[in-house]
């Protein structure tokens, strides 16, 4: 699969030549990081201590299989336009979440440079191949998700549609990457050494605001009035959406429709991603490796920070409530404290809170104060949590001390259960408990106390997530796995199952909800059997030493 992954670019041979770039070393790189890929072992889909093959494959089977799903919510939509605009509008927005939360440590990685610096290989070389690992796992990424939603629309309108699909999908891959790319070049001007990176750990945040605003507002634009008839009206704003270039150069193929608006689309389809990369690769790659070598000679160089001494009064009263044993209590306290300084597990978790910040005033978009409290929207409000539950367990595991493993093995505890349970609590009560107050409060503002059993079984249900999700994932010491350790779309895998499971539960509440509005409260009893089971039974069996001598360096 590697072979003919890297056989793509043959095409481009002289293009990339063009730009400096040595093609053969270009090539021997490529295949070499996408060879430690597909036998890396990640969090997601490990096999228990053994060498893991063909992950590229695995990840594009699990995302073709939610592609499958999304097939059956498209199949009432006739209009190849509207077709094509909701699944690249789906596209972009994966790809753009995998950029910011997977592969942020791979294009800032320094590592390339301190390798690969003795050979004689150019700054350009290893930037495009650097930048070329992340397109071939988004492109990967949306032609499994889409594969087949584009089957179905070869059915519908014409073979032509799906290859001009294909193609559209690797520049839209192309032109989120270089666009990402220009964007954090941008925020590199601005400051450089340790303030660049607390720079742009804030900057992940804005831009995945920004990302899920953008597709959010892009589907809003569809009148869905009549679903058997969805169209979108084209208005100058539209030409500003990069997802309607694709849709419309791919409607204008399958319909014949050569009128003035195409033409257009077409001219931005095919001109904006080749000015973006042309713009990257030839004039702003040396702006790049040279802020990359001073953002490694911060890491070199960084001074102790100095910290601010805090009192605790909340993490130790948190610590007394959600923890049952001085071991757990133990690792709850320090774990506290350490997710508070951790850069790379906040680069992580912070932008699943900026979705739920973004999706909250957009689920009221357009809705009258009445509409809203006579309808059950705070069902989805109240799980919207599980977007954190779903990026914490990864993002825990993410540091720069690779081997400080031995301190947490070096406790005295007879389980290690004890340490875990104190690592999740801390992240759970930390991140996703003030979110969920917030949540909270808006139910309460909208649909009054009487929800109030609601909100609680919705909170067992996030707990429950939470711990399921951390504790069945290989057992690993937390903040001393690479970033890279869990990229290549596990992450978005990890989120995209459990919104498939956390959808299931929040159908159940739904529906006991709507036959009868106490009824939920049947759940209470069933979380709570549930969460005792995992957290002082399952978890033991789970999370033994011998599992972590097993998947663990010291």
């Amino acid at each position: 699969m590697i072979k003919f992954i890297v056989s793509l670019f043959l095409p481009f041979r002289k293009l990339i030549e063009w730009t400096g770039v040595d093609y053969g070393q270009f090539i021997t790189i490529l295949k070499l990081k996408l060879l430690m890929d597909n036998r890396r072992s990640t969090s997601f889909s490990s096999n228990r201590g053994g060498e893991t093959r063909n992950m590229l494959l695995m990840q594009s089977g699990v995302f073709a299989l939610f592609g499958a799903i999304l097939t059956g919510l498209l199949h009432v939509i006739q209009s190849a336009f509207v077709f094509y605009f909701v699944i690249h509008s789906m596209v972009m927005i994966f790809t753009a979440m995998l950029i910011i939360s997977e592969f942020y440590a791979i294009l800032f990685a320094t590592s390339d440079n301190s390798l690969i610096h003795s050979l004689p290989v150019n700054g350009q070389t290893v930037n495009l191949a650097r930048n070329a690992h992340i397109f071939v796992y988004l492109f990967l990424l949306g032609f499994s998700l889409s594969l087949f939603p584009m089957i179905s629309g070869a059915f519908k309108f014409g073979l032509a549609s799906l290859l001009v699909y294909v193609i559209s999908l690797a520049l839209n891959a192309a032109f989120t990457l270089f666009l990402t790319n220009i964007m954090y070049l941008g925020i590199m001007k601005l400051a450089s050494g340790e303030k660049l990176k607390n720079l742009m750990m804030y900057f992940q945040v804005a831009i995945a605001i920004f990302f899920m605003a953008f597709y959010q507002y892009g589907i809003r634009l569809i009148d869905n009035t009549d679903v058997f008839n969805m169209f979108l009206t084209i208005h100058w704003y539209t030409f500003l959406l990069p997802q309607s270039w694709f849709a419309g150069t791919i409607d204008a193929i399958a319909t014949f429709n050569w009128d003035l608006n195409h033409i257009i689309f077409l001219a931005l389809t095919i001109g904006m991603p080749l000015a973006a990369a042309i713009i990257t690769s030839k004039y702003l790659t040396p702006l790049f490796n040279q802020k990359l070598a001073d953002l490694e000679q911060g890491d070199k160089s960084s001074p102790v920070r100095r910290t601010r001494k805090t009192g605790g009064k909340w993490s130790r009263t948190a610590a007394k409530v959600f923890t049952r044993k001085a071991e757990e209590r133990a690792s709850f306290t320090v774990m506290w404290k350490m997710i508070g300084r951790e850069r790379q597990f906040k680069l992580m978790l912070l932008p699943s809170i900026g979705y739920i910040l973004v999706l909250l005033p957009l689920m009221f978009q357009g809705k009258g104060i009445n509409d809203v409290v006579s309808g059950k929207l705070y069902i989805a409000l109240l799980y919207f949590p599980i977007l954190i539950s779903a990026t914490l367990a990864n993002a825990v595991l993410v540091g720069e001390q690779k081997m400080s493993g031995w301190i947490f093995r070096s406790s005295p505890m007879d389980s290690p259960a004890e340490l875990f349970k104190g690592i999740i609590k801390a992240g759970f009560v930390r991140f996703l408990i003030p979110v969920y107050i917030i949540l909270a409060a808006v139910v309460i503002f909208f649909w009054g106390p009487s929800k109030i059993g609601d909100i609680v079984v919705a909170l067992l249900a996030n707990y429950l997530m939470s711990i399921i999700l951390f504790y069945y994932q290989t057992p690993r010491f937390p903040f001393t796995l690479e970033k890279s350790a869990v990229q290549g779309g596990s992450n978005g895998i990890r989120m995209m199952a459990s919104m498939f499971l956390v959808l299931l539960i929040a159908l159940l509440h739904y529906g006991l909800i709507s036959y009868n509005v106490r009824a939920s409260l049947l759940l209470i009893p069933f979380y709570v059997a549930l969460i005792w089971y995992v957290d002082f039974k399952w978890v033991y069996s789970r999370i033994t030493w011998k599992e972590i001598d097993r998947n663990n360096r010291y």
